[in-house]
């Protein structure tokens, strides 16, 4: 029998890391769908904060290039 710790860990790894709920893994098609949503917020998250950032970097570059002159 499993402790309660080892079952929520269990629960946590299957559940919410490989996206095996009922109602996903029994309707064809659900899962890619919901993957693919998932992997587009990432990809949207990723490009946002690379746009952020090289933006930051370009203004620091530019204040840096007046302070010179």
């Amino acid at each position: 029998m499993y402790a309660d710790s080892e079952r929520i860990d269990a629960w946590m790894f299957m559940k919410l890391h490989r996206l095996q709920f009922a109602p996903l893994v029994n309707t064809p098609g659900a899962w890619p769908v919901v993957m693919w949503a998932f992997m587009l917020i990432g990809l949207i998250t990723s490009l946002t904060g690379l746009m952020l950032a090289f933006d930051y970097v370009r203004r620091l570059l530019r204040r840096r290039g007046k302070k010179k002159h």
